[in-house]
């Protein structure tokens, strides 16, 4: 399920929770040192916002949280992000891509 939005809205949370493919089940993210989310515009060819994320809550149940702050999201259409995580030992792992859809206004 993708999230829908207006454009130019501000406080938004994307909050996913990371699974572990091999294991259908949460990631453990214990050990995290970074959580950053990675949008990708409906016009660009490459990232177009990175921005820190935190763990939100458990972090054995892996969940993360970013919240806009700006009017990031303003270009209607369908985003992508993936969410980059570093653990402790420089272990880095990625999320699967997941969608934004962004509505215009009028």
């Amino acid at each position: 399920m993708s999230l829908e939005i207006q454009e130019d809205c501000v406080g938004i949370s994307v909050n996913p929770t990371l699974i572990d493919s091999s294991t259908n089940e949460p990631n453990d993210l214990t050990t995290a040192t970074s959580v950053v989310f990675r949008f990708l515009s409906p016009i660009a060819d490459s990232v177009a916002l990175e921005v820190n994320g935190s763990i939100d809550g458990d972090p054995t149940l892996g969940k993360v949280i970013y919240t806009s702050t700006d009017d990031e999201f303003s270009e209607p259409g369908t985003w992508k992000y993936q969410v980059k995580v570093t653990l402790s030992g420089g272990i880095i792992f990625y999320s699967k891509v997941s969608k934004i859809k962004v509505k215009a206004n009028i």
